[in-house]
């Protein structure tokens, strides 16, 4: 859902939400009603009121992302008028200051991600392709995550669903379909080399993924029919 509040810029609406790894900080981020993004920093706590903001003059904010150490934070950015070849943004913060410290402009629509490491982020998109960046050098790699039997990372077909590594951050586990086909596959990576290590194809579209704190179960949800999986 969505939630108006009142600043002292006017009102904005708030669309995601992320809070940070040491649990002391809540990333706020959205769409101001006279245009442009908007990301707040708030205290959990202490002082409710405290915080931190930054007005961005583009677009709005659709996803956040502290890094493990919480130094930075990973703003995804999709243009207010949403139409084909539109530019998308990935923008880095200092996730103490709120100061940006990186940008890059897409032509493919990020809709999930995870950090991979405390500096090395990864997103995919609708198009099935993957982006990895570092948001020290904000230096993007392209499509390093390759399956020689659907090009994964290029030209796969089928949107990348969700993305999460497990607990140690040694693998990077990838749903990737299409619903209106309603076909789904998981595929299990090397994080750190992206060797593809097991693919698991022939399953409904997947609606989201989640592990266990031991990594030692993966659940999935399926939209049709509509089930949750356990896998060990």
């Amino acid at each position: 859902g969505h939630l108006e509040q009142s600043t002292q810029t006017g009102l904005w609406r708030i669309s995601t939400l992320a809070a940070s790894k040491g649990g002391g900080r809540l990333a706020v981020g959205g769409r101001r009603k006279q245009g442009g993004g908007r990301v707040e920093l708030r205290s959990l706590g202490g002082d409710p009121n405290a915080k931190r903001s930054v007005n961005i003059d583009w677009g709005f904010v659709t996803d956040l992302f502290f890094s493990p150490d919480d130094r930075h934070l990973v703003a995804f950015l999709s243009p207010v008028r949403d139409k084909s070849g539109s530019e998308r943004q990935i923008r880095i913060f200092d996730a103490t200051s709120l100061e940006q410290v990186g940008l890059r402009v897409l032509r493919e629509h990020p809709i999930t991600g995870c950090f991979l490491t405390s500096t090395r982020f990864v997103a995919g998109s609708p198009e099935g392709t993957v982006f990895v960046f570092d948001t020290v050098l904000s230096k993007f790699e392209t499509t390093p995550f390759k399956d020689p039997k659907t090009t994964f990372g290029g030209a796969m077909a089928g949107s990348i669903r969700g993305m999460l590594t497990s607990p140690d951050r040694s693998w990077l586990y990838t749903a990737f379909g299409s619903r209106k086909k309603n076909a789904g596959g998981i595929a299990v990576w090397n994080a750190q080399s992206h060797e593809l290590l097991r693919r698991v194809d022939d399953l409904p579209a997947i609606r989201g993924l989640s592990i266990s704190p031991s990594g030692e179960h993966l659940s999935v949800t399926t939209y049709d029919p509509p089930t949750l999986q356990l896998w060990r």
